[in-house]
C-alpha cells in the first residue's frame, strides 16, 4: 500500500495544478497570437514604408545550413512551450505567477518591436530591394528542394510556406528564442525537482536557439534579440518588482479553489 502511494505522488500529471494547464494554454496561444498580429499590423502599417535586415554577414554566412536534425527541434519548440509552464506550475505559486507576468510583458515588447521595426530575410536566389534596402539572397527555397530526406524536406518547406514564403518577416526578436528563454528562466526557479530535469529543459532551450539559425529561419542577431526581450522583464520581476511574492503575501489563497467540506455525521 505504501509503495502505491509513493508511485501516485511521483506521477507528474498528479503534481500539475489546474492553473498550470490553463497557464500553459494561455502562454502558447499568446505567443502565436501576438506574433501573427504583430506581423499583420506591420505588413499593413510599417513594412511598406521601411524595414531592416538584421544579418551580420561575418557571423551568419559562417553558420552552416543544417536542417536534418534542427528542423525537428524547431517544431518541437511548440511542445516545449506547452510542457515547460506545466512543470513550472508544480513549484511555488509565486514563481508561476512571475513566469506568467514576465512572459506577458516580453510578448508585448516583441509585438511592439515587430510593428515598429519590421525585419526581413530574402529566401530567394537573387537580391531584393525593399524601400531602398538591399536584402541579400539566402537561396533557401532551392536548398530546401535539394534536401534528400523526404520528411525533413517536407518540414522545411512547410515552415517556409507558413512564414510568408520568399520573404521572411518578423525575424527580430526571434519569438522561438524569446519563448524558449522564458521557459528556461522559469524552470531554473523550480528547485524541488531533480537537477537533471532542470538541465534537460535548459539544454532544450539552447537547442531551439541553435535550430533557428541552422535551419536559416533567423539570423544570429535575432537570437540575441529574443533572449534579451525575455531577460529584461525576467530580471525586473526576479530582483526588483517581485509581483508573485507580493500577490501571495497579500492573498495566500490566490489560485486556490475552495472546496466545500462535507461533514461526516455519525449515525
Amino acid at each position: 500500500m505504501i509503495e502505491q502511494k509513493v508511485k501516485k505522488t511521483r506521477n507528474p500529471f498528479k503534481l500539475i495544478p489546474w492553473y498550470g494547464w490553463v497557464g500553459a494554454v494561455i502562454f502558447i496561444v499568446f505567443q502565436i497570437g501576438l506574433y501573427k498580429l504583430g506581423g499583420f499590423l506591420s505588413e499593413k502599417l510599417v513594412s511598406p514604408h521601411w524595414s531592416v535586415c538584421p544579418k551580420i554577414p561575418v557571423i551568419d554566412d559562417a553558420i552552416p545550413y543544417c536542417p536534418y536534425f534542427f528542423i525537428q527541434i524547431y517544431f518541437l519548440a511548440y511542445a516545449f512551450w506547452f510542457i515547460a509552464p506545466l512543470w513550472i506550475s508544480t513549484g511555488k505559486k509565486e514563481n508561476f505567477i512571475n513566469f506568467m507576468i514576465y512572459g506577458t510583458i516580453a510578448s508585448f515588447i516583441g509585438f511592439i518591436w515587430f510593428v515598429l521595426m519590421p525585419s526581413v530575410m530574402n529566401r530567394t536566389d537573387h537580391e531584393v530591394i525593399i524601400n531602398n534596402l538591399v536584402v541579400p539572397a539566402e537561396n533557401l527555397i532551392e536548398k530546401a528542394k535539394s534536401i534528400k530526406t523526404p520528411f525533413t524536406r517536407f518540414l522545411v518547406q512547410a515552415i517556409i510556406a507558413m512564414d510568408t514564403g520568399d520573404l521572411g518577416w518578423n525575424l527580430c526578436p526571434s519569438y522561438h528564442c524569446m519563448a524558449s528563454a522564458l521557459c528556461a528562466f522559469g524552470v531554473m526557479r523550480i528547485k524541488q525537482h531533480h537537477l537533471g530535469t532542470r538541465i534537460g529543459f535548459e539544454v532544450m532551450a539552447v537547442l531551439v536557439f541553435l535550430s533557428t539559425v541552422f535551419v536559416k529561419q533567423h539570423y544570429f542577431a535575432d537570437i540575441l534579440g529574443g533572449i534579451g526581450v525575455a531577460a529584461i522583464p525576467y530580471l525586473l520581476t526576479r530582483f526588483v518588482w517581485h509581483p508573485g511574492e507580493k500577490i501571495m503575501l497579500n492573498n495566500p489563497q490566490f489560485l486556490q479553489i475552495k472546496r466545500l467540506k462535507k461533514s461526516n455525521k455519525k449515525k
